[in-house]
């Protein structure tokens, strides 16, 4: 599939489905969808989230919600379905027809799942059977891999489609049709030419039957791999003030941490050294952020802000309780603590002084810089070791 037909595609979708919306009444807008507990308006502020939603928002309720998407995704629904009007709601869509927002990891292909399926959870759960494009559907089912099929409920090769939830799309002979009580009305489409082979009940059909099946509770994303990126190592300031040159080095070595992760996925970031040490690549990003907020905003600048992972009593929550945030919001969480910390301090020169509650000692922020250099410098020396062992590469990144 080409990036610009998956698009263009994806802004004719949504162009679609805010004429749809835009000409309900008030009581279809109340009316439930095939996502539990989501009527048509959750749905609806559900599909404009990604536009919508900062970064910061983003993590900051990605953290309040524990790491669980589903539950941010269903507490942001109702709460933007309260908040912002009907109109609202469709120019958010319709205003952002070609916004290049995409699922973490799933690509523009992802993003013409995500809005596809979802209008259909509205249109369907309505009675309306408006064809489904074949151009369009065909790129949904081409962008299924065995992780996403897997979460969608679809066996895509051997075995029987399980069905999980409340819409099933199934391709026979011509038909797009759905099966749900009063939803099983038919969605048309043409049956696809070409070669194409999907295994279903244990026998192919070329191509006979494809079934899609649609198993996401209210508001999931489908799952995809998502990696750290691979970054570029940042070149230190040569011969400049001690503030910027400070800062350069800090930088220098928060940038190394992450070049460390690139291109590895959450289960091998999560991937501890050896017994006993509960040191992993993933458990130093969160152990970093953590240490990035006590000094200089906690510490430094003085905010009122409690720890992001660790509590009195989970003091090493950090390094431990690794499966409390997703790896990629992880990765969200530091980016945002780092931009947080460096504008907390801006303001305040290298000889601010200030106390911490634990300590009888008078520190100043430039204490503070050559003491996170230093803390950097020193976990970067794991990470090498951390990431050798993973995988076998070496060097500065």
């Amino acid at each position: 599939m080409r990036e610009n037909e998956v698009r263009a595609e994806t802004a004719r979708q949504r162009a679609e489905t805010a004429e749809f919306l835009a000409g309900l009444d008030e009581a279809a807008w109340d009316a439930p969808t095939l996502c539990a507990g989501w009527r048509v308006r959750e749905v609806a502020a559900h599909l404009s989230m990604p536009y919508r939603t900062s970064l910061p928002r983003f993590v900051l309720g990605m953290i309040t919600a524990r790491g669980n998407f589903d539950r941010l995704a269903d507490r942001a629904a109702h709460e933007d379905a309260a908040r912002l009007s009907t109109a609202e709601l469709v120019a958010a869509i319709g205003d952002n027809t070609e916004h290049p927002w995409k699922p973490p990891g799933g690509g523009f292909a992802g993003a013409l799942s995500h809005d596809v399926i979802h209008g259909l959870d509205i249109t369907v759960a309505l009675g309306h059977t408006d064809p489904v494009p074949l151009d369009r559907m065909r790129m949904v089912l081409e962008a299924l891999n065995p992780r996403s099929a897997k979460y969608f409920g679809v066996d895509r090769g051997n075995r029987v489609a399980r069905r999980r939830s409340r819409l099933q799309l199934r391709r026979r002979r011509g038909a797009v049709r759905t099966g749900a009580g009063s939803a099983a009305r038919a969605v048309r489409a043409k049956t696809p030419p070409g070669p194409s082979r999907w295994r279903v009940g244990g026998a192919i059909h070329q191509p006979l039957t494809i079934e899609l099946r649609h198993t996401m509770t209210a508001g999931s994303l489908a799952p995809m791999t998502w990696t750290a990126p691979e970054l570029e190592p940042t070149r230190t300031l040569v011969g400049a003030d001690e503030r910027p040159m400070l800062q350069s080095w800090l930088d220098f070595h928060r940038q190394t941490l992450l070049g460390k992760c690139g291109g590895l996925d959450g289960e091998q970031l999560a991937t501890r050294s050896v017994e006993p040490s509960s040191l992993s690549l993933l458990g130093l990003v969160r152990h970093l952020t953590e240490v990035e907020r006590g000094w200089f905003r906690t510490s430094a600048a003085g905010e009122e802000v409690e720890p992001v992972y660790s509590s009195e009593a989970e003091p090493d929550a950090d390094f431990d309780d690794l499966a409390s945030l997703p790896a990629e919001a992880v990765f969200a969480a530091f980016h945002a603590e780092v931009a947080a910390c460096d504008a907390a301090v801006a303001e305040l020169s290298l000889d601010h002084v200030f106390h911490v509650p634990w300590r009888s000692d008078e520190y100043t922020l430039r204490w503070v810089y050559l003491h996170m250099i230093e803390e950097y410098a020193r976990h970067n020396g794991h990470a090498d070791l951390l990431r050798e062992r993973i995988d076998g590469v070496t060097g500065s990144f």
